[in-house]
């Protein structure tokens, strides 16, 4: 049980941060258009988003079965959604690549409110720790956890 909720704990760490990544990427004044010399640092802003959640994406795929009831839906539940977001910073990515230098703010901020507006299917878990004592006393152990 320590080591699966320690798996969690490290699938989580890389999307931790992601509110300071947010809150310190490209802005761009009301009205104001990018020009070429944004360019570097949308796609640098973009890139660090893409592989925070591909990062955990690989850490949750490699999360074995669960030993608490829900435990499965929780894993399955992130897989789901990061294998629905990651493509999507992707295509951002991409965008951000190609478009004319005026249009690159437009992926930055696609990026930003699908980040904020992505929540995984399944329990969260808050909620089996809650359910499961057993595992809540794990999770006060696990490395992962607790740094």
């Amino acid at each position: 049980m320590l080591a699966w909720i320690d798996q969690i704990c490290a699938a989580d760490d890389p999307i931790l941060g992601v509110s300071a990544v947010i809150a310190t990427g490209p802005k761009f004044a009301q009205g104001q258009q990018p020009t070429e010399a944004d360019r570097p640092a949308v796609i640098a802003y973009l890139t660090r988003l893409r592989d925070m959640y591909t990062q955990a994406k690989a850490a949750y795929d490699g999360i074995g079965p669960s030993p608490v009831p829900r435990g499965d839906e929780l894993v399955a539940g992130h897989r789901k959604g990061l294998a629905e977001l990651v493509p999507k910073l992707q295509d951002h990515l991409d965008n951000a690549q190609r478009f004319p230098a005026q249009g690159i703010d437009s992926p930055a901020l696609l990026a930003g409110a699908d980040i904020v507006s992505w929540l995984p299917e399944g329990p969260g878990l808050g909620n089996l720790r809650d359910a499961e004592p057993v595992l809540e006393e794990a999770y006060k152990q696990a490395p992962n956890c607790t740094s």
